[in-house]
């Protein structure tokens, strides 16, 4: 193989694991938020928190949601009730790991290409 061959091949490897250790960080962090709102979700009947749950989002992303129709209102709060920040406090903690997790992936990563 030439040396040209041998970048080539090396590039292919960096993009792959590249995407792997986004894919791997986006779904641990999905998994984060996901159980941290689901404990700080308040519960009256607990249909606020049954209807969270996980999907892909595209290729690489997933999404957290959680499709009651009041979800808005308990999260943020209206004129007659104090919010409940469950699932934006989750947001603000899991986003402030994203760049750590995704570092750890890509030294993993690098890490194996000497193998």
């Amino acid at each position: 193989m030439t040396d040209v061959g041998r970048f080539l091949a090396a590039l292919e490897r960096f993009q792959g694991g590249k995407d792997e250790a986004l894919i791997a960080a986006s779904q641990y962090l999905a998994n984060q938020l996901y159980e941290l709102s689901q404990e700080r979700c308040p519960v009256r009947t607990g249909y606020l928190k049954s209807s969270g749950h996980i999907d892909h989002a595209d290729v690489t992303g997933f999404q957290v949601s959680y499709t009651a129709p009041y979800a808005g209102f308990v999260n943020y709060g209206t004129s007659r009730m104090a919010p409940n920040p469950f699932f934006s406090d989750a947001v603000n903690q899991v986003r402030s790991q994203f760049a750590e997790i995704y570092s750890q992936r890509m030294k993993a990563f690098w890490a194996s290409l000497g193998e």
